[in-house]
Formats: structure tokens, sequence, C-alpha cells
């Protein structure tokens, strides 16, 4: 039996029966609850009436250091013992002769931002709704819905519903886009494009009132049209869609949010090329056109230059022009081993502020190590000049774009990873009180 003190209620204890393998259970419950560990300490518990075993115990430390308190523990029947270690907390061990019974009691320092800073503690508490997930993704991957399909249009009604019943304000960008003819050999030149059709749709959350600035955070929601077989893209681009619903139920829910900006989510349709390859249209079809990026593109062009600042460009709210500040890209982030790309076209504050949220919340081991330039929906924002972060796992590719990106290999621990980091990242840019704050000119 464990007793917990939660830092956030510091007269309430919460209590985790671990059973009876301790050592087993204490690392991944103290994971996802207080934070992962950051030194190690010894901990002594009785073997026999002889003597002393000795084993590991890891736990918590606080961000700005190691504090000295007192390590109590048995030493006989008659008494106990005291040894100083360096702890940001006291543990107590009970020890019965018959039954070992752990009891780790954390106590509470005073301060809650010694574990965990706000942001941190605010995104470690979000929590996919598995059954919701789950219905999102088996709808989504009833059948391949690429851009300007007829099952595009019946996705974007169903997001469009399925936000208004969380009591969001949602409005959907209609727009055309000519794209190249997957036929064009046997067209004449007038016939080397079509026309599609096609909708981002979009959701405020009105946060805060009068909002100085807006955040974005959004995925694509087509999928790749393959004419070799019928591509479900539960990965690509069902776990970011789904997750990006997830993250605004959480935002629309919580009143503990610090933040300085208001939230415009956004699902775009059209990222997938519509020919097999990313730049076919621009290096083998004659028709030269950039051919992916459709619905991002789009809504980029409906930014309007900010009329007191030059700088910034703006969206439209409620007949107000306000400063876009940034984006929060989310693309393949279902994958069970997730390993996040760190990503050389998004910016770099933005990209510390990840990496920081991924230490504070114990899960640095998720971002990669290998680095590369990826062309995604971030790319016309960066092009625009807004400060741009994409989160995608684009080193796992042996499901991408084949028959096996299928909806059971779709991991919600992977989804709620990748929200914790992103809720952690926004909360800090929402923070900033002006959007000039992280200036796209300082990098990228």
């Amino acid at each position: 039996m464990v007793k917990i003190l939660d830092t956030r209620k510091p007269t309430v204890f919460k209590i985790i029966n671990f059973g009876k393998n301790f050592y087993e259970s204490v690392i991944p419950r103290l994971d996802r609850g207080i934070q992962l560990v950051r030194g190690r300490l010894p901990l002594w518990i009785p073997r026999s009436s002889r003597g002393m075993t000795r084993l590991p115990l890891w736990i918590p430390r606080s961000s700005r250091g190691m504090t000295r308190l007192p390590l109590w523990i048995p030493r006989s029947s008659r008494g106990m013992t005291v040894q100083k270690k360096s702890s940001p907390q006291i543990l107590f061990l009970n020890y019965y002769p018959s039954i070992f019974l752990l009891s780790l009691l954390i106590a509470c320092t005073g301060q809650t931002d010694a574990v965990l800073p706000p942001a941190a503690v605010v995104a470690s508490s979000f929590k996919v709704s598995r059954e919701r997930a789950e219905e999102v993704l088996s709808i989504l991957t009833q059948a391949p819905h690429p851009f300007g399909s007829a099952r595009q249009k019946e996705i974007k009604d169903y997001l469009v519903s399925t936000v208004q019943n969380l009591g969001v304000e949602v409005s959907v960008q209609e727009f055309a886009a000519d794209t190249p003819n997957r036929d064009f050999e046997t067209h004449l030149k007038a016939s080397w494009t079509t026309t599609r059709q096609g909708f981002n749709v979009t959701a405020f959350l009105d946060l805060i009132p009068s909002p100085p600035c807006i955040m974005g955070i959004g995925s694509h929601y087509d999928t790749k049209d393959m004419s070799e077989f019928a591509y479900l893209g539960a990965n690509d681009s069902g776990s970011s869609s789904i997750l990006l619903l997830e993250l605004l139920a959480f935002l629309k829910a919580n009143t503990g949010l610090n933040l300085s900006c208001d939230v415009q989510v956004i699902w775009f349709d059209g990222e997938e090329a519509v020919l097999p390859q990313w730049n076919d249209g621009l290096t083998k079809h004659p028709s030269g056109m950039q051919d992916h990026t459709y619905g991002s593109r789009h809504f980029v062009d409906t930014l309007k230059q900010c009329p007191h600042d030059a700088d910034l460009w703006c969206v439209e709210r409620r007949g107000n022009l306000v400063p876009f500040a940034s984006l929060i890209l989310l693309d393949m982030v279902g994958y069970k081993d997730l390993k996040l790309t760190p990503d050389l076209y998004s910016h770099a504050k933005l990209k510390a502020l990840l990496v920081e949220g991924a230490k504070y919340l114990g899960k640095s081991h998720l971002i990669g190590s290998l680095a590369m330039p990826i062309e995604d929906d971030h790319i016309p924002f960066k092009e625009k000049g807004v400060p741009v972060l994409n989160i995608i796992d684009f080193s796992h590719l042996d499901l991408w774009h084949t028959p096996s990106d299928l909806p059971h290999t779709v991991s919600m621990q992977s989804l709620e990873d990748a929200g914790r980091l992103a809720l952690y990242v926004l909360q800090k840019v929402g923070s900033i009180q002006k959007p000039t704050a992280i200036s796209s000119k300082e990098g990228s």
C-alpha cells in the first residue's frame, strides 16, 4: 500500500495499492503521476533479524535540485534509525515479519512547482477518452477519404457535428483547388488539371474574452489516394485527427490553463498529394504545379496583414483582426513506439519548448536524435512568417502509405503522450503576452 500526498491538494492523500511487486509497479505509476526519477537513492529494508538488504529506489527530484531531508527506516522492533540522505521528500518504510508492506509518502514541500511547473502539471492531467477515440477512429477508417472525394465530405460533416456536440463553435472553410490530373497522358493539355472541392474545419475555443492573439493547433484529415489498394490511413491521418478532437475536448473543459492567447483548432483538407509522390506535380507532371498542402495553403491565404504590425498576420474573429501567433501541427502520432522527429523547418524556440516539456513530463525518450527537414502543412505558415512546430513521428515508416496502416496499430498511449507535449508547448507559448515575443525572424 502506498500513500502519495497530492501536491495540488496538500491535505488530501491518494491511496494506491501496488500489490506484491512494489519495485515493478512504483516506477510506471510515478511516470503517470508525479514525475520520472531524477535521483537515485539506496534504500535498506530488513532481510532478516541478522542483517539488512540494500535495494535501489528511484524517486522524483525537484527541478531546482536535491533537498536534504531525513530518511527513516526500521532497524528493529525496538526503535528506528535515522539516516541522512539527499531527497526532496520523506519516505516511511514499514516492515512486518510475514509480508512486506511498503508505504511511500511523498510529502508536499509547500510549493507545487517544486516537482513540476504549472504547464507540466496541467499537461500531465490530459487523458485520451479511449471510448471516444476508438469510435472516431472506426468512423475515419471505414473507407478511404482522399481530398475531393464524396467520403471526405461525409467526414467533414461528422467532424462538424462532433465538435458542435462538445459545445464548441465550428466553421468550415470551403475552397476549390486545381489539382494535377492523374491520367494526364491520355488527356489534352486543357485537361491536365482537375478541380477538387476542399473543406477546412476550424473551431475557436473562446478560452479568454477579447484575446490579443490566436494560437493554432492543427492536423490534416484526408487520406492518401492510392490506386493500388484502399488506404485507410489509421495513423496518417487518423491518429492526429483524433488527438486534435481530444485536445479540443480537454481545452474546452479545463479551466486551469494559463493562456494569454485563444486557441483555434484546425483540421486541414488536402495535405496529401494527388499524384503518387509528394513532388511529382513539380517534377513529373506537365502542369508543373505544387501538388500537396491544399487546405493549409488556402488557410494561410485567408490571413490578413495586421494593421498595427506589418510583420504579423491576423485571423478574422467576430469582426476583429487578431494576430495569429503560432501553429502547432500534429501528424502521424499513433505509432506504438512513438519517436518524434526533430523537424528542421520548425521554429527553434518552439522545438526547445517541446524538449523542455518532454523533460518535465518524463518523456525525453520520445524525442528522436535524427533531425530532418519535413514538408507538411506547417510550411505555408512558415513561409508566411508564422512560428511553427511540427510534432510528427517520421522515423517509423513501415506502415506509412501501406495496406497495414489499420486501426489496431494506433496506440492510445502514444496519442496521450503526444497530446501532453502539445499542451505543454501550447501553454508556454500562450503565457507570452505579445505574439512578437517569439519572432519568426529569430530561428527556424
